[in-house]
Order: C-alpha cells, then sequence, then structure tokens
C-alpha cells in the first residue's frame, strides 16, 4: 500500500529502458489502485504504444471510464468491444457509462447484452448494483413499472443497495402510491444510519 515507493521503482525502470512496456503497466495499475486516475491513464497509454493488443485495448477503455471521463470512456469503450465482444465487463461498462451520457437506449441493449452472455457463460456473477443500473436505464427511458420489478430484484439480490431503495420511491411517489413510497424512504433510513456508538 505504499504507493509512492512503489511508484519509485517502476519510475526507476523505465529511466533504465524506455521501451520496457510492462514497467509502464504496472506502474498505470498501481495508479489505478491509488485511485490516480489520470497518471494512471497516461502511464496505460505509454503501455498500449508499446504492446497494442485486444486485451489491452479493452483494459485501456476501462481506465477512462474509472477516471470518470465518461465520454471518453464510451468512445474508447467502443473502439475496443469489437476484437473480443464476448467479454462481458465491456458490455457491463458500457452500459453504466451510457446511463452517465445520456444514452438510455444504448445503455440498456448493452445491459441486456451483458446480462444475456453472464447467464450464457456462468463465468460472472450479476450483482444487485447490476440490477440496479439496469432499473435506473428502465425508469429514465420512461419504463417505470419494468424500472420498479428490476430495482426491487436489486434489493433483493444486494439488500445493502441503498440507491435501490430511493429509486423505488421516487418512481412510486411519481405514481402516486404515497404509502409505498414512504415505507421504501424509510427503508433506505434504516438502512443508511450507522448505529450510534456504544
Amino acid at each position: 500500500q505504499n504507493w509512492d515507493e512503489g511508484l519509485n521503482y517502476y519510475n526507476e525502470a523505465i529511466a533504465l529502458d524506455p521501451s520496457f512496456a510492462p514497467a509502464y503497466r504496472e506502474k498505470a495499475e498501481l495508479l489505478k489502485d491509488a485511485a490516480r486516475y489520470p497518471q494512471a491513464i497516461e502511464a496505460y497509454a505509454r503501455y498500449k504504444e508499446l504492446n497494442e493488443n485486444c486485451r489491452v485495448n479493452q483494459r485501456y477503455a476501462m481506465f477512462v471510464y474509472l477516471a470518470k471521463d465518461y465520454k471518453n470512456a464510451l468512445v474508447e469503450l467502443e473502439k475496443a468491444l469489437p476484437c473480443n465482444d464476448k467479454n462481458e465487463y465491456m458490455y457491463r461498462v458500457l452500459g453504466y457509462t451510457c446511463y452517465e451520457t445520456g444514452d438510455y437506449a444504448k445503455g440498456l441493449q448493452y445491459m441486456d447484452t451483458y446480462f444475456n452472455l453472464a447467464k450464457e457463460t456462468g463465468k460472472v456473477k450479476i450483482s444487485g448494483g447490476d440490477y440496479g443500473q439496469k432499473g435506473k436505464l428502465l425508469s429514465k427511458a420512461g419504463q417505470d413499472s419494468l424500472a420498479v420489478d428490476m430495482l426491487k430484484r436489486a434489493i433483493s439480490e444486494d439488500p445493502t443497495y441503498v440507491d435501490g431503495y430511493n429509486e423505488v420511491a421516487s418512481i412510486l411517489m411519481k405514481q402516486k402510491k404515497y404509502a409505498e413510497a414512504a415505507s421504501y424512504y424509510q427503508q433506505k433510513i434504516d438502512r443508511s444510519e450507522k448505529p450510534a456508538p456504544l
């Protein structure tokens, strides 16, 4: 966890041999773990120059997403997707990215593909947050009834998914189902509050 000391070693390796690609990759991974995303992207971009292939391009796109540069992440993700269009995580991240960029219809398509691939291969477990993300996309796409069902599924999969309670309650308020909405708001409060120390 000593990021700076680790970084010094990678920088020394790069100084000794600027064409040694693995040093840039490991430096980028360290910077990502330290949440220094702009620097991580810079290091991974250099690695990509020295060792460009499908896996590297897809990983680079993930780095841009983690930096919350959603507009550029969408470009990089869609550019990198075709070389391995069976990578479940690419569709997952594309679904999340489309939500952030406001392209809800496309986001739903990506999330549907992610769900289908995950079920088909059995290699990836769909999380409560994933169901929640699909629910939020459905809501933004004007499909509130389906959104509520999906968000309730998210909560049942992961009762700690606090955003889910809020999202369900907001939709129920729009539908004038005030008592049920109040119940979900209360559950959100109950889940959010930390117990007082003894």
